[in-house]
């Protein structure tokens, strides 16, 4: 998840904002994802927002 080069000498073509690894990881096998560029702000925004809904739902649960 790194903008470089991997151990293995395979260039990474993109990366996962922080949001969406959860999602990426549950896709179901055979699954067509789609990739659309993002830039730092609007990472930075969809992170945000993620910190304020896991906070509601441990506010809620206490």
């Amino acid at each position: 998840m790194n903008d470089a080069v991997t151990g293995g000498g395979y260039a990474t073509i993109g990366t996962v904002i922080s949001v969406d690894r959860d999602k990426l990881a549950q896709t179901a096998t055979n699954h067509k994802t789609r990739f659309r560029s993002v830039d730092l702000a609007e990472a930075l925004r969809a992170r945000e927002e993620r910190r304020r809904q896991m906070a509601e739902i441990r506010q809620a649960l206490l």
